[in-house]
């Protein structure tokens, strides 16, 4: 589904505790987390093959990740627990992406909070909405339940390898 939602509708976790929870630019768990983190997501969420290839997009990933402020970690007690981007950005709106909490901090509701810590400080900047794509179920509870709302849906291909240039041109 594609997933908007206008930010003075964020609504911030029950379980967010300010004392324990910041967030914090990614660049700041380093590379060796975020190598580590953006691999396991790509395979996990993207279907990726963990080849060379993939290696290849990963450091490249992580070197935009360090240079940029455009993705965070949500630190609980000064520990990564998850990441969340925006791979789109115009002045007034930002598409997530990619948001991922490794398996061993699942189901505590820390995906959400980095969502909303970054939303907050985007809207601070003049941000007014958001939008994201997602097909994942518990995703999808976690989206609606800080406000987003489903309105239309998507079709996401990709592709094992690269198309023959006589293909491209049929598109």
């Amino acid at each position: 589904g594609l997933y908007d939602l206008d930010l003075d509708d964020l609504k911030m976790p029950a379980n967010y505790d300010k004392a324990r929870h910041k967030v914090a630019l990614a660049r700041e768990a380093g590379q060796e987390l975020l190598t580590a983190w953006l691999t396991a997501y790509n395979i996990e969420a993207l279907g990726s093959d963990d080849d060379d290839i993939l290696k290849e997009r990963i450091k490249g990933d992580v070197k935009h990740t360090m240079e940029n402020e455009n993705r965070w970690v949500l630190l609980v007690d000064g520990t990564p627990v998850a990441l969340c981007g925006f791979n789109a950005q115009l002045p007034d709106i930002v598409q997530i992406g990619p948001v991922w909490t490794p398996p061993e901090h699942r189901s505590n509701g820390y995906a959400r909070i980095v969502l909303v810590l970054s939303l907050a400080q985007a809207k601070e900047r003049g941000v007014k909405s958001s939008v994201l794509f997602t097909d994942n179920p518990p995703a999808v509870k976690a989206y609606e339940s800080i406000g987003y709302e489903k309105n239309g849906s998507f079709r996401l291909s990709l592709l094992k390898a690269p198309m023959p240039m006589s293909q491209k041109a049929t598109l």
